[in-house]
């Protein structure tokens, strides 16, 4: 339904948004499933959208980005089926499209500042699954050199931004979650930790700035998950503790905030679920409780 809806209004944006979410809800049954061919399929549907987007509104420059992460995680998956050469080709087909979109974009700075993060995090993800595998490819290095080559437009347009200390932790916290999703969990712990060392100081720093609670929260949140991705219970606990502690610092400041009261339900369920796994029924059902009473209020106020 909603391809036919798309074949006959692609220009309209609600029929290509419902297209590629059900396209890539697919992709991830069938890729968990093993089903290759089944993903390549769904694959070849999302490019061919991706292009007659392009084709139909070429001023509209993201679904150039859309298209550059389509075959990123094409060349992905041909990396875990061993298909060395489609794998290359189509890290070729984005590196080409990233070229062009960090040129397109070299005059703002957020969106530079988005690619450089971007391409950092995958070269250096690429890097690390080579290395454990033994392996030494070109794209990993141009991904890397792309990569500079925006932070060196950064410099320009935002001068002010090198060294900033932000971006750093914010870097650390991706690598640490890319890490996480390829199952490289020490490495990704000791990203997180280099991203809370940074925003730790810089809420000492500026200990009025809410920002720095939010961000520290998030980062103790992601921890937590890749502890408990190792089955270490008692680390997440903590690591849950310490991010719902924060929410509650924050939660003082503004008891109507939707995004604090939204980050703290979901710490509550997650925390809920290692109690249980713990043993501690009765406290794990406590702390669901209060994430279900948050999420009644956020329901009730948002009708």
């Amino acid at each position: 339904m909603l391809e036919n809806n798309f074949e006959l209004e692609p220009k309209m944006e609600i029929h290509y948004s419902g297209l590629k979410e059900v396209l890539n809800n697919l992709i991830t049954l069938f890729k968990d499933r093993k089903e290759y061919e089944k993903t390549v399929e769904m694959y070849d549907k999302m490019l061919a959208a991706q292009q007659r987007m392009i084709d139909l509104k070429p001023e509209e420059w993201d679904y150039r980005k859309d298209l550059a992460a389509t075959y990123t995680s094409l060349a992905l998956l041909y990396s875990e089926k061993g298909d060395l050469e489609k794998e290359v080709h189509y890290h070729r087909l984005s590196l080409d499209i990233l070229e062009k979109l960090v040129e397109k974009y070299s005059d703002d700075p957020e969106e530079l500042c988005r690619f450089m993060t971007g391409l950092y995090v995958l070269g250096s993800t690429l890097k690390l699954g080579e290395e454990n595998q033994g392996k030494e490819s070109d794209i990993v290095n141009e991904y890397l050199e792309l990569a500079q080559k925006a932070d060196e437009k950064l410099q320009v347009v935002k001068p002010e931004i090198i060294g900033d200390k932000e971006l750093l932790a914010e870097i650390a916290e991706r690598m640490g979650i890319a890490l996480r999703e390829n199952e490289m969990y020490e490495k990704a712990i000791e990203e997180f930790k280099s991203s809370l060392a940074i925003r730790k100081k810089l809420h000492e720093k500026n200990p009025e700035n809410r920002n720095y609670l939010t961000v520290l929260e998030g980062t103790y949140y992601q921890m937590g998950i890749t502890f408990l991705a190792q089955a270490n219970l008692e680390k997440t606990k903590e690591a849950l503790e310490k991010a719902m502690s924060l929410n509650a610092k924050l939660l003082e400041t503004d008891s109507e905030d939707f995004n604090y009261l939204g980050r703290a339900s979901m710490i509550f369920e997650k925390y809920s679920s290692v109690l249980e796994k713990m043993g501690k029924s009765e406290e794990a059902a406590q702390y669901l409780k209060k994430a279900e009473e948050i999420n009644t209020r956020l329901e009730e106020d948002s009708e």
